[in-house]
């Protein structure tokens, strides 16, 4: 299959997937959205089909997501549900492999994304057959190191789902430790919406992970995550005591007497990972995600990402844009 018929089936596809939307808004915005970038690259595709994509771009990592239950008709699903689970996988995935792409850039002796990257998506390929089921792969970008990296991300979120969906109270902790923190904030709505609708899921991918889950599994998964995970955002005042340009770690002194330890939220690039450095031994207002763990032995110590700060005296935040900068 050449990059030109790749495009064209996936802009059939998606024709296909919004005549049959109904009148969900949620649903058809967000189709309408994808078709509207699917029909681009197609135009661009005709003008200059030989250099659209990178040549790996078929090898990407694919994968396939199986869903059952009361929502799912006919070989038709409730456009709310699919919505729903849809958004909130494609968020687990961009927490995932933002992630494995700061963990790449450490290894090639850089810090983090360069300025300017674009950040992970998914874009829809495909319906499989079976039960009612949707198909993606990220999107490519001209760094072949990046799209592995995307690639190697896909499986990672599925075995993350595996081990979540597959533990106790007891190992549920364990289970979440090596899950990068972007990816358990996600994951009780996930399986909140799979539970509330009882459904089934089962996740396949071409490298190697999948998980099923029957309704019974997903129901006591999302009760467990719902008691076990303690997530709170937290804004403070206080002096920031600086940040390491290898791990990401920063110190900052509340003016309440905290002193909070923890690591700066993955969407920094590198140059505004370095700009942190300009803050340093400054009073600033900052925001933060806390998340603890619930186990039988009691409560985990807290964990910290830095999603935004900015001093006081000037309010300019970093990062500049995106849903946590400090209004």
């Amino acid at each position: 299959m050449s990059n030109l018929e790749f495009i064209q089936i996936q802009v059939l596809e998606l024709e296909r997937l919004l005549r049959d939307a109904g009148d969900s808004r949620l649903v058809r915005s967000q189709l309408t959205e994808r078709l509207n970038a699917a029909r681009g690259a197609l135009e661009n595709a005709l003008k200059d089909p030989g250099n659209l994509f990178p040549t790996e771009v078929l090898s990407l990592a694919r994968v396939a997501i199986f869903l059952r239950g009361d929502s799912i008709e006919n070989g038709g699903i409730r456009p709310a549900f699919a919505a729903a689970v849809l958004t909130q996988y494609e968020r687990m995935f961009v927490a995932q492999a933002l992630h494995d792409e700061r963990e790449a850039a450490l290894r090639a002796g850089r810090q983090r994304r360069r300025r300017g990257s674009k950040q992970p998506e998914l874009r829809f390929v495909g319906t499989p057959t079976g039960s009612f089921g949707l198909e993606f792969t990220p999107l490519p970008c001209e760094d072949k190191a990046t799209n592995e990296s995307r690639s190697a991300a896909i499986g990672r979120l599925v075995d993350a789902i595996a081990a979540v969906g597959e533990s106790d109270d007891e190992s549920l902790e364990g289970a979440l430790k090596p899950i990068p923190a972007g990816v358990i904030q996600q994951l009780p709505a996930f399986f909140t919406t799979l539970a509330s609708y009882h459904a089934q899921l089962r996740v396949s991918s071409t490298v190697g992970a999948s998980v099923v889950l029957d309704t019974g599994q997903i129901e006591r998964t999302a009760l467990r995550l719902d008691r076990n995970i303690v997530e709170s955002e937290e804004t403070l005042p206080g002096m920031f005591r600086g940040a390491t340009l290898d791990s990401g770690q920063f110190d900052f002194a509340a003016d309440d007497g905290q002193l909070i330890s923890g690591v700066v939220d993955e969407a920094y690039s590198e140059e505004e990972l370095t700009g942190l450095l300009e803050y340093v031994n400054v009073r600033c207002i900052a925001r933060f995600r806390k998340t603890a763990i619930k186990s039988p032995t009691g409560l985990s110590a807290p964990t910290y990402v830095l999603t935004s700060i900015a001093p006081i005296d000037t309010q300019k935040v970093l990062p500049p844009s995106g849903p946590s900068a400090i209004e």
